[in-house]
């Protein structure tokens, strides 16, 4: 969920488009049409990528990276598309990605180096839009995958694949009881 009230979404479209495994069955390929000049779509209105017009209201923290925009269902924060420095988060290994600050396969980043007080935080990957068109006029590429959380990583090893055919999980059923389980064991 963002500050502004809005619900982050895996990558996967629904059953139309199967399960998300890779840039071409996400909804943001797929649906990405229909997506606002702010990012976000549907009803109720929702994001799958970098929020812009939230980004912009909220503007960087002091040093260019995105403030945090919300909280993912496992407790760890989710902040937007610009890491330390301002770079702009990508999928490690992808081309121009930056070898310190890059997403993992569940969209995140492991590491106590980034100046907040959690070992793991997810993003919502994504360039700027430039606010003059809908839907957006440059939909983030396969480099961003998976745009937003894959799988959350809450307590423990245990991940919790997002490419079920369930759009809305109860996460009370798929994520395990939290016993002092560190992260690291799952970066």
């Amino acid at each position: 969920m963002t500050v502004d009230g809005n619900s982050v979404l895996s990558c996967y479209g629904g059953a139309t488009y199967g399960p998300c495994t890779d840039y071409a069955s996400s909804a943001t390929n797929a649906e990405g049409d229909t997506f606002t000049q702010c990012a976000g779509h549907g009803s109720p209105y929702h994001y799958h990528t970098a929020p812009t017009c939230l980004l912009q209201q909220m503007g960087p923290r002091s040093d260019g990276a995105s403030p945090q925009v919300g909280w993912a269902a496992d407790g760890f924060p989710i902040y937007g598309n610009r890491g330390p420095g301002g770079v702009l988060i990508k999928a490690c290994g992808e081309t121009g990605a930056d070898a310190t600050y890059c997403a993992d396969s569940c969209g995140g980043y492991y590491g106590t180096d980034y100046a907040d007080d959690f070992k793991y935080r997810y993003f919502l990957m994504g360039a700027e839009n430039d606010f003059t068109t809908s839907p957006l006029s440059n939909l983030p590429g396969p480099e961003y995958f998976p745009f937003s959380p894959l799988c959350l990583l809450g307590c423990g090893a245990t991940s919790i694949a997002s490419t079920s055919g369930d759009r809305n999980p109860r996460i009370g059923d798929l994520l395990p009881a939290c016993t002092g389980a560190s992260i690291a064991s799952a970066a």
